[in-house]
């Protein structure tokens, strides 16, 4: 069974590469673990542009914009089926957009491919791993937290080097600071989106300059530190 950070980085990689057709499908499969006995056996099926893992996987390759719509008829189709007998995730994908839909706890993502991998846990039932999902009004907040662990995860990897106890109180430090920024963006403390504005509009999307721009915490956390 993969972990979730190994879920979460190959649904980001699947996002990346965009493969068309049911081959989305099959690869969206072996991103989560699926069993390779599965996939090979669904890929004739698959080959057609949809595909069904019995009570686990429906899949439907859709036209272009047509996602949404697509989800809505598969969640009315799969109610009026027996429990027993619903597959537990809908997926429908125009190559550009993708919806989905757990049918056991009723949640559901209508994003756009760039999008997928920070919403990938929907995807976790089919890799045997259970999802817990919050009231509403705790959802944002497990949301944001999600996507700072795995900035934490990422940036530790990055730097295996750091493994004394002063490492990891500077790069907690770094996150808390981080998290503050994001808070008080939303919340006023900041004009409105300033520390998310100043991040687009002066630093590279590769990331490649933004320890210069974050350099008064870079000193705090000391030499050849964020990089």
């Amino acid at each position: 069974m993969l972990t979730p950070t190994e879920i979460y980085d190959n649904v980001e990689a699947l996002a990346a590469r965009r493969p068309e057709g049911g081959a989305f499908g099959l690869e969206l499969m072996e991103a989560v673990g699926a069993p390779r006995a599965t996939i090979t056996r669904l890929r004739e099926e698959a080959a057609t542009g949809a595909f069904t893992w019995t009570r686990m996987l429906r899949f439907e390759v859709v036209p272009k914009g047509e996602t949404g719509v697509a989800l809505d008829r598969m969640r009315a189709e799969t109610e009026g089926r027996p429990k027993a007998k619903r597959s537990r995730i809908l997926v429908a994908y125009d190559g550009e957009a993708i919806a989905a839909r757990d049918t056991k706890i009723g949640d559901e993502q209508r994003i756009g491919i760039d999008a997928l991998a920070y919403e990938a846990d929907i995807f976790f039932p089919l890799g045997g791993h259970e999802r817990h999902v919050p009231d509403p009004e705790r959802l944002a907040d497990v949301r944001a937290t999600k996507h700072l662990s795995r900035l934490f995860d990422a940036v530790r990897d990055a730097n295996p080097g750091w493994n004394t106890l002063a490492d990891r109180h500077a790069l907690n430090v770094f996150m808390a600071r981080l998290l503050f920024c994001l808070f008080s963006d939303d919340v006023g403390i900041f004009e409105k989106d300033a520390f998310e504005t100043a991040l687009q509009q002066s630093t590279r999307t590769d990331g490649t300059d933004l320890k210069a721009f974050l350099c008064p915490a870079s000193a705090l956390m000391g030499p050849n530190r964020l990089n």
